[in-house]
């Protein structure tokens, strides 16, 4: 049958398809062999086979499933047929059984209709009751009554209990929507809780009567005691006020003060508002009064109406749901009493001292805008007022209405409502607010006084930059202006306190015209310009870093003053008291805390800033050369200046390490000059008939006496340097100049010298005299070393410099001088007799005035075996006593023998002329009176024969009348300023 289609289906091709054919098989003859032709055809055949295979087999499987098919539905038909049959049948046999026990049971049936009626309507009306429970609950919620939320969750609670207890599970079978319904209802009880909280935590002032509603609904729902009522509406309160103090920085912007204020204020006010609530509602009244607003609202939601709550019970029996709910209320309503005074004390307490634990952890966040003392203090005071000024809310009717306030009629003060309610008065301030405001007081005080020891560090920096930039001067060469000529530099340089003094007196003085005070401003401005003044002012600018720490430490011990709150108005002293935070405010547990603290934070600050002496010191390069050394020495006097200053007793560290007594006496010395006098006020001030301020009354702390050895280490240290530096540069030079002395090696005597003359004593001489020549003078080469030395003690201080200091310069210029002549000795042989005495009245009086030099006294943390100074001294003297052996032995004995006398004769006659013009040098150290010879004293024997001869006049202390008129000074001046030479010693 396919052959037949297939042929049917080649018939029917068109003439162009079957000449397309015979053009492929022609083709396929004409381009293949005879092998490939049949190959081909062999292959067709099999595909056309193949194709006709699968043909057959799709066409019988789409016949087998059409018979399946046909068959399937069929047994269905069947089947539905079967069940149709069955079900007529079912309900032919139900309505033959119905009918066959109507007429038996048809008295029986009517009765138990009626009964099934009506329990099916007592159980609709309970399944009704849970159904509606979510909307009603919703709807109170909404409406903000949260306890007639929480009661129609324990009533429908109830009513689910006793319907699963009577009717089983069957109920749940029989109505699904009553399990649930009864699910979502239980997650309401989470949501009643969280809305009770939400309640409670009102952003604002909470009612008497709300606080009532929802601690009753606590109560009920959480079964919750007088004592969890209390801690939960504690907790709630406490929460609100932690919000409201967080939303001052929530939205990232900065507080003002005036927020900080206002949000405290607030929230004091919350706070004694809890207080008073939590008495009206839980304290007990005692006997003769009325229920509190808790309690009573507790009894008034446990009524006798019960029975209208629920839907009508089954006949025959009373309703279970009613019952079940008055035995509730009545547990709650005995679980829920009042308490006693002590009990609510206690619990006040506990709450107070964990609001206290907040407030001190958001301290720093809520007082942050509180930048200054004067701003903390300004809070402190209207919190305080507040705090005062707190009256009782009004309280009206409760919602019971079965009784009135049970502080109605009581006097609504916060001392009344403490007094009443805790027994006892309750300062909120220190309870709460004031461990954050302490904390918060350290942190500024902190933050000033590292303020004064990070702001000392550039001045500092830009002085040693002048010092290092200015016009060096060599060991020697340092000069100083005098007084009537520097005064407008000195004037331009001082601080700020002093300067400002001396130009007011200088202007208002009677004796200077309008002419006078203008040339006295044009030499200020022409020593301005000066290159001198100004390589010279950065030395008197020193004086400028004790003022900054000063008047750092100053503002310091003012703002914790202002934060103590202790005026002490000191016998009348002080008139007005308000820039000290006012004299009603009381500094309480803050004063002890906050004056052992400013100690040590001013302690610290100053041994950061000694540290930063000591690196700075340490950082310096070394000081080589004496040209090239100098500018490391002008850094290292700088701070050796600043760390005396620093450890000077004259010192604000000084009085700040001292007795809080001090602080407060200085505040009110200083108070005339207003609120925001300086130190200056305080150093200014005199007392009457006295040219100083008062002095210190308490002794130093030990801090204070650690921190004076840190900066006299310090100095010490910066001393040490350029006594070492101008020791060897001196010596040096010393060295130079007497090597190229010819005078040494002259056998003729100098001017200086003196003849000594001898007469005879014995009566066979004949009255003979002996004369002789001996030195008067040392060398000049030793008297401009002793001058360069004297040089370069102004260049340190001058007069204000210490003892210790001039002693390490005299001890080390000793050595290093002996080392020289030591070293001068030894190499040069050819000193004559004359140059050999000379070199021995210039060691004799080396010695002599050098022999007060100490070296650097020991540390404590020394070993014991380490050299005292008193052993060194006598160590180095023998060495000068050495040195002086060898240049006698290179004399003739005998006549060194006869010269002796009278050459340390002349070298003590000469420490005694040179008192004066060395005196820097030998009052160091006074040696026991000595018997001196007999020394005849020529008319020349003066301390000039050491200068070249001059003419008469130019050397005479006569200055011409000009000069004279214009540098004259008011003559009541000294009388005007009597502080003035103190202040100039201070700044040098």
């Amino acid at each position: 049958m396919a052959a037949v289609l297939s042929s049917k289906r080649v018939s029917v091709t068109d003439n162009s398809g079957l000449s397309e054919a015979v053009r492929s098989a022609e083709h396929l003859f004409e381009t293949s062999t005879i092998a490939e032709i049949r190959e081909v055809d062999t292959k067709t055949i099999s595909d056309i086979e193949e194709k006709k295979k699968q043909l057959r087999q799709l066409v019988g499987d789409s016949y087998r499933d059409l018979i399946s098919s046909a068959d399937t539905i069929l047994a269905m038909a069947a089947c539905c047929d079967s069940v149709v049959g069955t079900l007529q049948q079912t309900k032919t046999g139900f309505g033959t059984l119905a009918e066959s026990l109507r007429d038996k049971h048809a008295s029986e049936q009517a009765r138990k209709s009626s009964m099934q009626r009506k329990a099916l309507y007592a159980l609709a009306s309970r399944i009704k009751y849970i159904v509606d429970t979510s909307e009603m609950i919703w709807g109170s919620l909404d409406a903000g009554d949260v306890l007639g939320a929480s009661l129609r969750f324990l009533r429908a609670a109830t009513v689910h209990k006793l319907l699963l207890q009577a009717a089983g599970p069957s109920v749940t079978s029989r109505f699904p929507l009553v399990s649930h319904q009864w699910s979502a209802i239980e997650k309401l009880r989470s949501q009643i809780i969280d809305r009770i909280g939400q309640k409670l935590r009102t952003a604002g002032p909470l009612r008497t009567q709300d606080a009532a509603s929802a601690l009753a609904a606590a109560a009920f729902l959480q079964g919750l005691g007088p004592s969890e009522v209390l801690d939960m509406f504690f907790d709630a309160r406490r929460a609100c006020l932690a919000a409201h103090l967080a939303s001052l920085t929530k939205d990232g912007t900065s507080a003002t003060v005036a927020d900080v204020t206002q949000a405290l204020c607030t929230c004091v006010a919350y706070l004694q508002d809890a207080m008073w609530q939590a008495a009206e509602l839980l304290l007990d009244g005692g006997m003769g009064e009325a229920k509190t607003q808790l309690p009573a609202r507790v009894s008034a939601e446990s009524g006798g109406d019960a029975e209208l709550m629920f839907g009508p019970a089954l006949e025959g029996a009373s309703s279970t749901e009613a019952d079940a709910w008055l035995a509730q209320s009545a547990v709650v309503e005995q679980r829920v009493t009042s308490l006693t005074q002590s009990q609510l004390a206690s619990a006040c307490g506990d709450w107070l001292s964990s609001l206290g634990a907040d407030y001190k952890a958001a301290g720093p966040g809520i007082l942050h805008a509180c930048g200054s003392a004067a701003q903390l203090v300004q809070v402190e005071e209207a919190v305080r007022a507040g705090i005062a000024a707190w009256k009782a809310p009004a309280t009206p009717a409760s919602a019971g209405g079965e009784a009135s306030s049970p502080t109605k009629g009581k006097l609504h003060s916060w001392q009344a409502a403490c007094d009443w309610a805790l027994g006892r008065h309750v300062n909120v301030w220190d309870e709460v607010l004031e461990a954050a405001f302490l904390q918060h007081s350290k942190e500024l005080i902190s933050t000033s006084c590292k303020a004064v020891s990070a702001g000392y560090e550039r001045p500092l920096q830009a002085c040693l930059h002048d010092a290092a930039t200015a016009q060096q001067a060599p060991a020697g060469a340092f000069q100083t202006a005098s007084w009537p000529e520097a005064l407008p530099a000195f004037i331009s340089a001082m601080p700020s306190s002093p300067r400002h003094m001396l130009e007011a007196v200088l202007s208002q003085s009677l004796s200077l015209d309008a002419a006078a005070r203008q040339s006295l401003a044009q030499q200020a401005a022409a020593a301005a310009a000066d290159q001198h003044s100004q390589d010279r002012q950065w030395r008197l600018q020193v004086a400028h870093l004790q003022e900054l720490v000063d008047e750092g430490l100053w503002q310091c011990l003012r703002n914790a003053l202002l934060l103590c709150g202790d005026t002490e108005q000191h016998k009348g002293k002080l008139n007005s008291t308000d820039s000290f935070g006012g004299s009603r405010r009381q500094a309480g547990r803050r004063a002890p805390a906050l004056e052992t603290f400013i100690q040590e934070q001013c302690a610290q600050a100053a041994g950061d800033i000694a540290g930063i002496l000591a690196s700075k010191l340490e950082s310096l390069p070394p000081a080589d050369g004496a040209v090239m050394g100098s500018a490391a020495i002008e850094q290292a006097l700088v701070i050796a200046r600043a760390a005396r200053a620093l450890a000077s007793p004259d010192s604000c560290l000084r009085m700040v390490l001292g007795a809080p007594a001090d602080w407060r006496e200085a505040i009110v010395v200083a108070a005339p000059e207003g609120p925001d006098s300086s130190i200056g006020a305080w150093r200014g001030h005199k007392q009457p008939g006295s040219l100083h301020r008062p002095a210190l009354r308490s002794a130093p702390l030990p801090a204070f006496q650690q921190l004076q050895a840190k900066f006299k280490s310090v100095a010490e240290d910066a001393h040490e340097k350029w006594a070492q530096w101008a020791a060897q540069s001196l010596a040096q030079q010393l060295a130079q100049q007497l090597s190229a002395d010819a005078a040494l090696t002259s056998p003729v005597a100098l001017r200086s010298w003196q003849e000594t003359i001898i007469k005879a004593e014995d009566e066979s001489s004949g009255g003979e005299e002996v004369r002789f020549w001996l030195p008067g003078m040392p060398s000049p080469q030793v008297l401009a070393v002793l001058l360069a030395a004297l040089a370069e003690l102004h260049r340190a201080g001058g007069a204000t410099l210490g003892t210790g200091a001039v002693q390490l310069l005299a001890w080390h210029l000793s050595g290093a001088c002996l080392n020289s002549l030591r070293l001068l000795a030894a190499a040069i042989d050819s000193f004559t007799e004359k140059g050999l005495l000379q070199l021995l009245m210039d060691v004799r009086f080396l010695h002599d005035t050098l022999a007060g030099g100490r070296p650097r006294q020991p540390a404590p943390a020394q070993p014991a075996h380490s050299a005292s100074p008193s052993s060194s001294g006598r160590e180095q003297e023998g060495e000068y006593r050495q040195l002086e052996a060898q240049l006698q032995e290179r004399l003739d004995p005998i006549d060194w023998a006869m010269y002796e006398p009278y050459l340390w004769a002349n070298t003590v006659a000469l420490r005694q002329r040179l008192g004066v013009l060395f005196g820097a040098l030998l009052s160091l150290h006074y040696p026991p009176s000595e018997v001196m010879a007999k020394a005849a004293a020529g008319a020349e024997a003066n301390v000039m024969q050491m200068a070249p001869t001059a003419q008469r006049f130019p050397y005479l202390p006569i200055a011409t009348p000009s000069a004279t008129a214009s540098r004259a000074l008011p003559a009541h001046l000294s009388t005007a300023l009597p502080s003035l030479a103190t202040g100039r010693q201070r700044l040098l």
